[in-house]
């Protein structure tokens, strides 16, 4: 079924889905819609005819003789080798445009013009003919001429007189010619391509922003400043709490003072300086009065 289906020009040949009923309702619908248009034209066809046998032999007698039109001689050289445009209606205009504004003679056109006026000097005369064959050995030996001056100023820069400088000076010249030179033809490529294809998609209106956005900024910075607030407090408790740990452990360490070798912790000498202080300050009192 699928493989007449697929002859017939209703589906295609991976279409086990649609001829069982699992497809997308659309594409069952298409495929009923063109099944009964086939079946129309069938009937509409064969109408006049007595039979199916007698119309299929009467389609298949037209088909013979419009193949044998077809392959005849002309039509078959027409469809080998067709005369129409490669390029699409729109492209050919701007190639035409272009041909028009960028139109230089050839060294090909020059040759056909040349060739054409050589055909009409020979209807005009045999004298006329030769005065042209002059003229054109004189233009060839002309072309030589210059053809040979430029093959010894190429070899004047290959011999090792010419300095490194100016030969890598020559090949910088060259290299900068051929860079723009693709540069401009892709410029070109660009601008054709962005007439045609891509200007109307960068012709569109810009975004509508919303007036929301500034209170939204506002938050995000306000909830960054936060953030970083947080930070900074993390960082002076974590600092804080470092600093009282070592005050800790430096008070009840031990440590050795002055001459009497007497080891006691930090908070136990400041304990006994205060004492001193005190009978100091009261002995100093009573002396006093």
């Amino acid at each position: 079924m699928v493989k007449l289906g697929y002859e017939l020009m209703l589906c295609g040949l991976d279409d086990h889905e649609l001829l069982k009923g699992r497809a997308c309702a659309q594409k069952q619908l298409h495929f009923m819609d063109q099944l009964l248009d086939a079946v129309q034209s069938l009937s509409i066809g064969y109408s006049s005819c007595s039979s199916v046998q007698e119309h299929f032999e009467d389609t298949r007698e037209k088909n013979e003789e419009l193949l044998g039109e077809l392959f005849s001689s002309f039509h078959l050289q027409t469809l080998l080798s067709p005369d129409c445009a490669l390029w699409s209606l729109d492209m050919q205009t701007v190639l035409d445009e272009q041909d028009d504004d960028c139109q230089r003679p050839s060294l090909s056109v020059e040759l056909e013009e040349e060739e054409e006026e050589e055909e009409q000097e020979e209807e005009e005369g045999e004298d006329e003919e030769g005065e042209k064959v002059v003229e054109l050995a004189r233009q060839l030996q002309e072309s030589a001429a210059k053809l040979q001056a430029l093959r010894s100023e190429r070899f004047m820069h290959n011999k090792p007189g010419v300095t490194v400088s100016e030969a890598n000076t020559s090949t910088l010249d060259q290299k900068l010619r051929l860079v723009i030179s693709d540069f401009q033809q892709l410029v070109v490529a660009f601008l054709q391509v962005y007439d045609d294809e891509l200007g109307e998609c960068c012709q569109r209106p810009g975004p509508d922003l919303h007036p929301c956005g500034p209170v939204v900024q506002a938050v995000y910075q306000t909830l960054t400043s936060c953030s970083q607030m947080l930070e900074v407090v993390v960082e002076v408790t974590d600092t804080s709490a470092k600093a009282v740990g070592m005050v800790k452990q430096q008070q009840s360490e031990q440590i050795c003072w002055g001459s009497s070798n007497s080891v006691m912790s930090l908070a136990t000498k400041m304990e006994e300086l205060t004492q001193k202080y005190k009978l100091f300050n009261d002995g100093l009192h009573k002396d006093m009065e």
